[in-house]
């Protein structure tokens, strides 16, 4: 159990929450990317390196409000401020990653519906031509 604590101790330093926050918009651009790579959308698009340039900044906030030094970050209420926003921003950008995923996921489900039937069509006329040779020898 302390080690429990000891984790969630850990946590509450700005430096981990933002490296959690930057962890969860690097895995949303990805999934964006990935997305847009099925689709044969752009990936230099203007709007995706500009979401990925506003999570990085959000999720660096934890990190700049600990390196300004009138601020004490061991404050009821900054340490409050910077959980809040962990957990909003936080929340904000896993809901966006899973999101971007299910697009990616979907994507590939239609893809694959488009392929399947395909590959079974040919494997069929496959089997059917070597039996109709079968019959002609």
């Amino acid at each position: 159990m302390d080690l429990l604590f000891n984790y969630v101790g850990e946590l509450q330093h700005p430096e981990v929450m933002s490296f959690i926050l930057l962890i969860l918009a690097f895995g949303d651009t990805l999934t964006a990317l990935m997305w847009r790579n099925k689709k044969k959308i752009a990936i230099f698009s203007k709007t995706l390196w500009v979401g990925f340039a506003l999570n990085a900044f959000g999720a660096s906030i934890p990190y700049l409000i600990c390196q300004i030094p009138i601020l004490d970050t061991h404050d009821l209420f900054v340490k409050t401020v910077l959980t809040l926003w962990t957990l909003v921003f936080g929340f904000a950008t896993g809901f966006s990653l899973a999101a971007n995923y299910k697009l990616y996921s979907t994507k590939s489900y239609e893809m694959l519906m488009e392929v399947v039937p395909q590959v079974l069509k040919a494997e069929i006329e496959n089997k059917i031509n070597k039996h109709v040779k079968k019959e002609i020898n």
